[in-house]
């Protein structure tokens, strides 16, 4: 009742204003809590999001450093030595080959298994040799010969090593292989690098590996996907994963991040939308008198005058013969009145022009439209070329297709960058005042060296993506190991692609200086020849020169310019003749005669086979009837030099291909 009376004691525009303010103010405080709640609960599912995220990439570190593992396995098991080892069980063999290559990969446990799960070898660290494993599957699949990887703890949970098992065999299975890598707080780290968030690994709830300090013993917590867990009294936002082992105990990725940061944000985000709040009550409370006013001026001529302008009467107007308040809404009306006469025709031309420009961008569209055909139908020729990769060499298909990806990419790219660039810079001109955080990140990311560092960046990866294709090209002349006939070749172009693909080899490193290659090239026609394998022997030929010249950089340090020479011609009895030779240490004369016998190498256990030189001979020797001769004085290099027959009776210039003249 003291309201209403209150009410009535008010003036009209503030009996206007008050309903309007608390009703506006009402929805304005509701829609700032509603919008509050849901940013604040968007960030925090975000937070959660990044921590999923996250937790798959740590999920596939952990895969990827698996299959390494395996890969070193399977590299330890395919050497002949291991092998040779393993069948005469000699233990001593096994550990004069393994003990090395546990302290080079950095491996915690090396064991080696016969056919009746007898150890042969077991090279354990320290943790397990007090701990102990259990690995009551691993050591009975290593000796069947089942390849295998698995997450496997000490008994007391302490400690979790990635073990995987691989097969010993040559053509019969021998015995297998375990390898083993402990899980640690430095791997942790290095698969969190770039990254805060922090990562817990347990074995059922014991603690494992941990990048929290000093986190040790057990946690208890349910495994769900969204989670606050509280650790030595911080909060963090969490997220869990399981993966799969043989034993029963659960192995889980628990990926932490501190709540400090969210909470902070949501701290900023309420205040701004106190301060919102505060500043749309102010305005609301100005239009709220504002439209009062205009409400409590005279209704009943505006009424009128309002019903006719509605009707279309857009020349309505109404007489000015007062100064109050009556005379401006009158005037106001007027202008009004003019207002909408202007806007109309405003409208109507808008109109023709927004007609106009629907049809420019329809036709803008169409253009598009057929582009992107185009560029469809260049994208599945260019997978119809690709799959002709299938025919190369397998190393020549796989790199083939990323990099025609990249190439057909970088030229979209280029110009697209170039316009987001102009698109900063004109931001840039017409706001060269902007927000300190946006100031401070500019400087962070020091946006100048950007700004000019960014095109250079992507010209160096067209080229560099131009030159793999080039070189993808070699593999291709160079990979021709699978043709059983005789084909035309250029010798030429295959001493050319075989020394691309060892350019990285020939090239100067941190140890040693370039090795450069001399060539004299005489007049050579195409030969019918079996042009895979006389790639294979330059390859063995020119392999060969290259690990003879880095010795002799090693071992003598006045030895500085290394260089092989290659020449091509003709004998004096019409034989093809090449020519490689090299400047380094030799071959010692006892040995020479025995360079083309099958297994003969000097090389270190695990560094050649002894058969390239080998099938070099009989390549060149049964295969093109020709002569393979090896000339060395020790300390003045090597010289091979090919014979190959060649009967120009038998050459018919029309008979030759033309990619092979």
């Amino acid at each position: 009742m003291q309201f209403l009376r209150f009410y009535r004691r008010l003036s009209l525009r503030q009996k206007i204003v008050l309903p309007f303010l608390a009703v506006f103010m009402t929805i304005l405080l509701i829609g700032a809590m509603a919008i509050g709640y849901w940013l604040t609960q968007t960030l925090e599912q975000q937070g959660y999001a990044e921590l999923e995220d996250f937790s798959r990439r740590v999920q596939s570190d952990l895969q990827a450093s698996q299959e390494a593992l395996i890969a070193k396995a399977q590299v330890l098991a395919d050497q002949p030595s291991i092998r040779q080892a393993v069948a005469k069980g000699d233990r001593a063999a096994l550990m004069q080959a393994l003990l090395p290559a546990k302290a080079e990969l950095k491996l915690d446990w090396v064991k080696v298994l016969d056919l009746q799960a007898q150890n042969l070898l077991d090279l354990q660290n320290e943790t397990i040799q007090q701990r102990g494993l259990l690995d009551p599957k691993i050591s009975t699949s290593a000796a069947k010969g089942i390849a295998l990887d698995d997450w496997v703890s000490t008994p007391d949970d302490a400690r979790t090593f990635g073990v995987v098992t691989v097969p010993i065999k040559s053509k019969t299975l021998m015995g297998g292989l375990i390898l083993g890598q402990e899980l640690t707080h430095s791997n942790l780290v290095r698969i969190a690098q770039g990254s805060s968030k922090q990562i817990v690994v347990l074995s059922g709830q014991q603690v494992v590996a941990s990048m929290v300090e000093n986190l040790q013993g057990s946690i208890a917590f349910t495994p769900r996907s969204q989670q606050r867990i509280t650790i030595q009294g911080q909060q963090f936002l969490a997220t869990s994963l399981e993966i799969p082992r043989w034993s029963d105990r659960t192995l889980t990725i628990l990926v932490l991040s501190s709540t400090q940061t969210l909470e902070a944000a949501q701290k900023v985000l309420w205040i701004r939308l106190l301060g919102v709040l505060l500043l749309g009550g102010l305005l609301i409370t100005l239009v709220g008198f504002r439209i009062a006013g205009m409400i409590t001026r005279p209704i009943t001529i505006l009424t009128q005058a309002t019903q006719s302008l509605a009707a279309g009467n857009l020349d309505r107007a109404l007489p000015v013969d007062r100064l109050d308040e009556v005379g401006k809404l009158s005037n106001a009306f007027n202008q009004m009145a003019e207002q909408l006469r202007h806007l109309f025709a405003v409208l109507e031309a808008a109109n023709s022009q927004l007609e106009q420009r629907v049809e420019e961008r329809t036709q803008e569209l169409s253009e598009a439209l057929n582009q992107l055909k185009k560029t469809q139908a260049q994208m599945i020729q260019a997978e119809k070329m690709s799959s002709l990769g299938k025919l190369v060499a397998g190393i020549a298909h796989e790199i083939n297709n990323p990099v025609t990806f990249i190439y057909g990419n970088l030229e979209h790219l280029e110009p697209a960058t170039q316009k987001v660039l102009e698109l900063i810079d004109l931001y840039q001109l017409y706001y060269p005042k902007t927000e300190a955080d946006i100031e401070n990140r500019l400087t962070e990311i020091e946006w100048d060296y950007l700004r000019q560092d960014i095109p250079a960046m992507l010209n160096s990866m067209r080229i560099g993506s131009q030159r793999i294709r080039e070189i993808v090209l070699s593999l291709r002349n160079f990979s021709r190991l699978d043709e059983a006939e005789t084909k035309w070749a250029d010798i030429h172009q295959g001493l050319e692609s075989t020394l691309l693909i060892l350019r990285h080899r020939l090239n100067a490193n941190s140890t040693r200086p370039q090795i450069e290659v001399e060539r004299n090239y005489g007049e050579l026609p195409p030969i019918l020849c079996h042009p895979g394998l006389l790639n294979q022997v330059f390859m063995n030929i020119l392999t060969n020169a290259i690990d003879a010249l880095e010795d002799r950089l090693k071992t003598d340090p006045s030895f500085t310019r290394p260089y092989i020479f290659i020449s091509t011609g003709f004998t004096q009895r019409n034989r093809i003749k090449i020519v490689i030779a090299d400047n380094g240490p030799g071959i010692p004369e006892d040995i020479q005669s025995q360079i083309f016998d099958p297994f003969f190498t000097t090389k270190p256990v695990g560094q050649g086979t002894g058969m390239g030189m080998s099938i070099s001979y009989q390549i060149i020797t049964e295969k093109h009837q020709g002569n393979l001769i090896c000339r060395s004085t020790p300390g003045n290099g090597c010289e091979f030099k090919i014979l190959l027959p060649y009967n120009p009776q038998r050459t018919n210039r029309s008979d030759i291909p033309i990619n092979a003249q």
